[in-house]
């Protein structure tokens, strides 16, 4: 019973520990280049970019907010670096980083826990 409960123990701490290493795997995922800066996809920049885009989007309409037609911006990248962006080319590649990561998150998320003993870790 013991060593059946020891057995059970260490694949729980070995599926915590590779899950653990997984993360960080990701996390190394998120971070793109874009126009010479370096950028981490999390859900802040992605809220950041699309709150500016519906704005930047109202060409013609007058007012302050026609002078971000061509949808250009200046943002600080992840050293603080002042960036010329394109919001909707910035967008989607924000959108694509973070869905690449996460795929590659589910799809060795799945294997691992297809995986259960530690000794198949």
């Amino acid at each position: 019973m013991t060593e059946k409960l020891s057995k059970i123990a260490d694949a729980k701490f070995n599926f915590n520990a590779t899950k653990v290493g997984l993360l960080e795997k990701i996390e190394q995922n998120l971070v793109f280049t874009y126009n010479g800066g370096l950028f981490k996809s999390t859900p802040e920049l992605m809220a950041t970019v699309r709150s500016l885009l519906p704005i930047s989007s109202q060409v013609g309409q007058g007012g302050d907010r026609a002078w971000r037609k061509d949808h250009k911006m200046v943002l600080l990248d992840w050293y603080q670096n002042p960036i010329e962006v394109d919001l909707w080319e910035l967008h989607k590649k924000i959108n694509e980083t973070h869905q690449y990561a996460l795929n590659s998150y589910m799809e060795e998320y799945s294997k691992l826990k297809k995986v259960r003993n530690g000794q198949q870790l």
